[in-house]
């Protein structure tokens, strides 16, 4: 791959996280911006950009904590003002190496980081 190629050849396919309120979990990352795909009664499958999925796990023996992923915006101030607005309580942005970044308990207690992006100037 080089950098005059169109797009990447790979991107993450499925990123998981536990909860034990899997429906205020999925209702609260369709607020934060992703399309539904898949839901049964222990799954919730979420699109995020570029096909990724977030795959939303029912679990009864639940720790919340960090997620394994961030999120990654290309307006970090009017993403957070628009958390805001929709009552989400986002945490104040802060400086973090390489970006500026803020974090998102969701309803379930998992946080989550959402960074600005820092894209090259070629297609994603």
């Amino acid at each position: 791959m080089t950098p005059d190629d169109e797009i990447p050849a790979v991107w993450a396919g499925h990123i998981n996280m536990d909860t034990d309120q899997l429906r205020a979990s999925a209702d609260f990352f369709l607020e934060v911006g992703m399309r539904p795909v898949f839901e049964n009664e222990t799954r919730v499958i979420l699109e995020l950009r570029a096909g990724t999925h977030l795959v939303l796990i029912q679990v009864e023996d639940f720790q919340p904590g960090p997620v394994s992923f961030d999120l990654m915006v290309e307006d970090l101030d009017a993403t957070h003002a628009r958390f805001t607005d929709a009552g989400l309580n986002p945490g104040p942005i802060g400086n973090v190496p390489a970006h500026r970044a803020f974090d998102l308990t969701e309803p379930a207690g998992n946080t989550v980081t959402v960074f600005d992006s820092h894209n090259t100037e070629f297609p994603v």
